[in-house]
């Protein structure tokens, strides 16, 4: 369901995005980031289980290492819709909106390819 950061051609890219960001260890049941707060990072799971509901209901769940989530930064208002909850020790990469940005900018034909991709993965959700 998610969308794979490995999955793009583009292998500078990939590692620009990598290396923008700081790995965090999540313990289990822990909050990354709730509904209605400011969508300040991107994140790419690298381990583990991640939740992420809406109103309480889980409305898809991470498991595949690579997976992006916490879209909501590239949204206008920034601000996130779901909760993430880690429900099993896991390890994500963390990367500044800024740094996303600065990425994407630097790679037009791939942040084409992230918006035509994103547009597809949400007209089947909502």
């Amino acid at each position: 369901m998610g969308i794979k950061l490995d999955s793009f051609d583009n292998r500078v890219f990939i590692d620009e995005m990598v290396s923008a960001g700081d790995r965090i260890v999540c313990d289990r049941e822990q909050t990354i980031y709730t509904a209605g707060a400011p969508a300040q990072n991107l994140y790419l799971l690298e381990q583990g289980l991640i939740d992420c509901s809406e109103h309480g209901v889980v409305r898809f769940s991470l498991t595949i290492p690579g997976e992006l989530f916490g879209w909501a930064c590239f949204r206008e208002d920034r601000v996130h819709r779901a909760t993430a909850v880690s429900k099993t020790i896991s390890s994500v990469i963390q990367i500044p909106v800024a740094s996303a940005i600065h990425t994407l900018d630097r790679h037009k034909e791939t942040a084409e390819e992230l918006h035509r991709r994103l547009e597809h993965h949400f007209s089947g959700i909502l």
